[in-house]
């Protein structure tokens, strides 16, 4: 059951009939698959309220079983309380478990539900405790210096608790199972294994650090500042391990390409599904600013951006912070399918502009899927998608090019960084409502899951596999532009030219909106590197 959710299969009787006879023989499962089962009985079925005797069974499991408990757990059963309106509220829930003396490392993940939930209902209270728990399971350093600038010094109660040390194999199979079932066989993977190591919060440390001794200590002024924390970035990107993947260089261009090829109302937003530091957050908020420069009294659009990790947004915050530019940028914590109709809610209908997707490839179809059906989207909106062949966004690819309600435009550049590594990013243009692309080939879903596959792999969780090289992303790429090329679907070479100012590039091919190929299409592109073609 779980399979067909992460494959995205069609609804199917015989999976109701599974769902519902699972559900009957709750009472003897396990904490953890009890906790599995809930959240895809909830993403399966439509009638929340249909539900609530199962939830209510999982939550007396939790009760009797608190020794049991694991982060997954915690995240999966909150997510499902939250998402179905479940009469318990998932905050009372947390502080319940807290107080029968339930670890807060068996339960950190969750904090990323609560947040999304107070930011909603705007509770600045709950928020500051929420943010003040992630002190507890961060490491000493310059994050948790961020975290505890958000949480403005909330103090916690006395009666929380949380394990000092580091945690034993009992723990780690309980909280990073997929982690330990490798930690046998190789040893290296121990580094992984303790709380905070999972988000590489060292790294991202070493990144606020680099910043903040660099960068000019006077006041903000925009541009200026915003323009040296871009700058300060992209240096840090270059270093020899070059794992801060930021949309930087050609794909930065096509960024700003894609915000200037629509007029901006005043009542609009940029949404940006993937935070991770703010960086692309701070490009769209730059050219947002000099748009007001005409009219500083009138208000315009802004960036609202989404992180599903709580302390990285509380890093993009800090970096927005210390650009200047936290007027234009709204972080908000959680899911994109949760956070979604916040959106709506507060901008209205048809207020999203402009999407910038650069997280789970995987995800990019559904959330889209979820953007249309809330009428978040205007007409003329534009979606841009990165690494949509690296590690690839194959279900979003298929969507936008055979769907009549968009119209295709991919584009071929080198990755950030890697002059030998071929990505694509996916523009699409909404034409609105008109119907759903026909259902993508087996062949293309199982790519899907590959693309996961891999994802995981460069994580080091597929240690069996070996780390991924340049030859390896250079390969993998292929093989999934292979799969793009044989449905008819060619990308554009992003030209770059070194002279300046927007360029005609020759007619290239390109997919409308119905899955025709036409070759009468004139792109542009922005100066700033050299003319790059590909086979």
């Amino acid at each position: 059951m779980f399979a067909s959710v992460i494959m995205c299969l069609e609804r199917q009787p015989l999976l109701y009939a599974v769902t519902t006879a699972v559900q009957q023989r709750l009472g003897e499962s396990q904490l953890q698959s009890s906790t599995k089962i809930a959240w895809c009985s909830v993403v399966l079925l439509a009638e929340p309220r249909q539900l609530y005797p199962m939830l209510e069974t999982t939550l007396s499991a939790v009760r009797r079983q608190p020794a049991d408990m694991s982060s997954p757990s915690a995240h999966a059963l909150l997510w499902c309380v939250w998402t179905t309106a479940f009469p318990q509220h998932p905050g009372r829930l947390f502080k319940e478990w807290l107080q029968r003396g339930i670890d807060l490392g068996d339960m950190s993940t969750a904090v990323e539900v609560l947040l999304a939930d107070s930011e909603w209902r705007r509770d600045q209270d709950e928020d500051l405790t929420w943010i003040g728990l992630l002190q507890h399971t961060s490491r000493p350093g310059p994050c948790q210096e961020v975290i505890r600038k958000y949480s403005c010094g909330r103090e916690l109660p006395g009666w929380f608790r949380v394990q000092d040390g580091p945690w034993s194999k009992s723990k780690v199979s309980k909280n990073k199972p997929e982690l330990a079932k490798y930690m046998q066989r190789f040893a290296n993977l121990e580094k992984f294994a303790q709380p905070a190591s999972g988000n590489h919060w060292e790294k991202l440390g070493a990144v606020i650090d680099f910043v903040e001794h660099r960068l000019s200590t006077a006041a903000p002024q925009v541009p200026d500042t915003v323009n040296e924390m871009l700058r300060l970035l992209d240096s840090f990107a270059q270093r020899r391990e070059h794992w801060l993947k930021v949309a930087g260089g050609a794909k930065a261009e096509v960024l700003l390409h894609t915000y200037g090829l629509r007029t901006w109302q005043w009542h609009e937003v940029a949404v940006e599904c993937g935070t991770f530091i703010g960086y692309s957050a701070m490009r769209l908020a730059l050219q947002m600013l000099a748009g007001l420069e005409e009219s500083p009294d009138r208000a315009g659009p802004r960036v609202f951006t989404i992180e599903v990790d709580p302390v990285q947004a509380c890093i993009a915050r800090h970096l927005v912070d210390l650009a200047g530019v936290s007027c234009s940028v709204e972080v908000a914590t959680g899911q994109v399918r949760d956070v979604v109709p916040k959106i709506v809610e507060l901008f209205g209908a048809a207020s999203v502009g402009m999407v910038f997707m650069d997280y789970k490839g995987t995800a990019f179809h559904s959330d889209l899927d979820i953007l249309e059906d809330t009428g978040a989207l205007g007409i003329d909106s534009r979606l841009l998608a990165d690494n949509v062949a690296l590690p690839g966004a194959p279900l979003l690819l298929w969507n936008l090019a055979f769907s009549p309600s968009w119209e295709l435009t991919a584009f071929a550049m080198t990755e950030f960084h890697e002059p030998n590594t071929e990505d694509w990013m996916a523009l699409g243009r909404y034409c609105g409502p008109a119907g759903p692309a026909p259902a993508a080939p087996a062949s293309w879903q199982h790519l899907s899951w590959h693309t996961d596959h891999m994802r995981r792999r460069a994580c080091g969780l597929r240690p069996t596999e070996g780390d991924m090289f340049e030859a390896d992303r250079v390969a993998y790429s292929r093989h999934v532009r292979r799969h793009y090329n044989a449905a008819g679907i060619q990308a554009v070479p992003w030209h770059c030219h070194a002279r300046g100012g927007l360029q005609d590039a020759p007619p290239q091919t390109t997919v409308d909106g119905c899955g025709n190929r036409s070759g009468d299409t004139t792109m542009h592109s922005v100066s700033g590197a050299a003319s790059i073609s590909f086979s």
